[in-house]
């Protein structure tokens, strides 16, 4: 009996702690030196979350309870299409999100290799270039982009080849994002938004609208560098030092790559081209 199946049917008789063992006995064999080992994932004590596939994507399955600690051995490994989420298949039909920014568990070489030839050959379905991945998980808050400089449109996310260009103070509405896939916490990648078929900006080159239906207010809680943007070299420029105990209304949001821990990723706009990290303030309506 292959082992995902006798999981399935532990998790249905004895619950997910004996069932843990049993995998735990059977996930990491020793191989010889021509045989790849297993791809293994160890929780370290972690909980894990557990989801079915569904036509429309991953769905939480709480019939399937939750996972603690243990090594467990993933026989596949699926991105989803609409949130560009990363699931391992650890029984039939049983998947686990894989949360990159968690550094508790621990991914052996077999399975951090699948994970890259998944991320590639998906990136390539999608007629991409460099390993970017599309998902059209866009929050309602940020779907309209301005333009801080002239912005080059590419044909495809990666892409040096610019069809295009956008004036400056331009707005646009965004209907899909695309990044490299974060395999582990010490990766980052550029985003590109979609903002008309076949057409994609750097984020760099723009800003995201924040204001929904109330314009955020930004407190601080401590004195706060504020920077000004300079279009020319695409970076933020240190100015004056704001004082603490403030209130400020804020429009938009620049964040030019996606990250781990995201420190420093984010500036919120509270004047004309004048910029202030989320640290040490907080956001609120």
């Amino acid at each position: 009996m292959k082992i995902s199946k006798v999981l399935a049917s532990m998790l249905l008789l004895l619950g997910v702690s004996a069932a843990s063992q049993v995998i735990a006995q059977n996930s990491v064999p020793v191989q010889a030196a021509t045989v790849s080992e297993p791809a293994v994932i160890n929780l370290h004590g972690d909980r894990a979350i557990l989801y079915a596939w569904h036509n429309d994507g991953m769905k939480y399955a709480p019939m399937l309870r939750s996972l603690w600690g243990g090594s467990w051995r993933v026989t596949a490994v699926r991105i989803d299409a609409q949130t560009g989420d990363i699931y391992f298949r650890v029984a039939t039909d049983v998947w686990m999100k894989y949360y990159y920014y968690n550094t508790r568990p621990t991914l052996n070489k077999t399975l951090v290799q699948q994970m890259q030839n998944t991320a590639q050959q998906y990136s390539k379905s999608q007629g991409n270039i460099g390993g970017f991945v599309n998902n059209g998980d866009i929050d309602y808050k940020i779907a309209i982009v301005k333009t801080l400089a002239k912005t080059p449109i590419v044909a495809q996310p990666g892409s040096t080849k610019v069809i295009r260009t956008l004036p400056e103070g331009t707005r646009w509405r965004i209907t899909q994002q695309s990044y490299r896939l974060l395999l582990s916490a010490t990766d980052n990648s550029p985003i590109y938004y979609q903002v008309a078929n076949h057409q994609w900006v750097d984020a760099k080159y723009v800003a995201q609208e924040i204001k929904a239906y109330r314009i955020p207010v930004l407190s601080l809680e401590q004195g706060l560098q504020a920077y000004r943007f300079d279009n020319a070299k695409l970076k933020m420029i240190p100015t004056r030092w704001l004082a603490p105990r403030q209130n400020w209304g804020i429009d938009y949001r620049y964040s030019p790559r996606i990250n781990y821990t995201f420190k420093g990723s984010y500036y919120f706009q509270i004047g004309a081209n004048e910029w202030v990290t989320g640290e040490g303030g907080q956001v609120g309506n």
